[in-house]
């Protein structure tokens, strides 16, 4: 598996797992509305009942859940679960105690139903407890993230390294083959202006230098009186010949 394909893969469990928690804390709202809203139905009946000991006792109990189901949506360390746990079970057992004696069934409803928001599986206890794993979840996914960025950082970095080291090599063999392509064009540039004065000298010498020189002899000694002489270049059809 690449590393991309790694971090696509993470992305994906991120978005589901923060998508998991929102949900959580939705639910958890909700509870807690709910909870507020029983927990003033039941003092809003406790004040009608005639037995004021047996309501302020009741009332002290619903509020003391209420207080430890608040505090239970918000905890932030795992170990700190276990001491709320025991509070709650130990308040919910007490209130229910306290209402099994009641005589009105609808308070006593009221009472069990917030109850069951304190304490149990569908209670904001274990919602606060399934969000604040996914959370580690998320923060677990999240540094994971970051280290592939890191590792994917890292090979970009040594892929241009190489391209570069790459790069820096054929400029290194492009500039040694230039160099090359000039003294071999040197040189055959030299051996061109030698050959062609070589065939200049050669030429001038032979078909004019030569000749030239015969045509003057010849002229002295024509002009010393020797008409036997035969005139050099006569048959030639150039422009000495003419």
């Amino acid at each position: 598996v690449t590393l991309s394909q790694r971090l696509e893969a993470n992305l994906a469990a991120l978005e589901e797992a923060i998508t998991q928690r929102t949900a959580l804390r939705a639910e958890i709202e909700r509870l807690l509305e709910a909870t507020h809203r029983i927990h003033a139905q039941i003092i809003d009946r406790l004040g009608g009942m005639s037995n004021r000991n047996q309501a302020l006792e009741i009332g002290t109990r619903t509020h003391l859940l209420v207080s430890l189901i608040s505090e239970g949506s918000i905890v932030r360390e795992p170990e700190a679960f276990k001491p709320i746990q025991d509070r709650l079970k130990g308040a919910v057992e007490t209130l229910r105690d306290e209402a099994s004696a009641l005589a009105d069934g609808e308070l006593k409803t009221a009472t069990n139903e917030i109850a069951r928001l304190g304490l149990g599986v569908d209670s904001v206890f274990a919602r606060r407890a399934r969000e604040l794993f996914t959370t580690t979840r998320v923060d677990a996914t999240i540094d994971e993230n970051v280290a592939i960025l890191r590792e994917l950082d890292g090979s970009v970095a040594l892929l241009v390294r190489e391209a570069e080291v790459g790069m820096e090599a054929g400029t290194e063999a492009l500039a040694e083959s230039l160099s090359h392509a000039r003294m071999l064009l040197l040189i055959v540039t030299v051996a061109s202006l030698c050959a062609a004065a070589g065939i200049g000298i050669f030429y001038v010498r032979r078909k004019l230098v030569r000749r030239l020189t015969a045509i003057g002899d010849a002229m002295r000694r024509l002009s010393s009186g020797d008409v036997e002489i035969d005139v050099p270049a006569l048959a030639d059809r150039d422009e000495i010949g003419e």
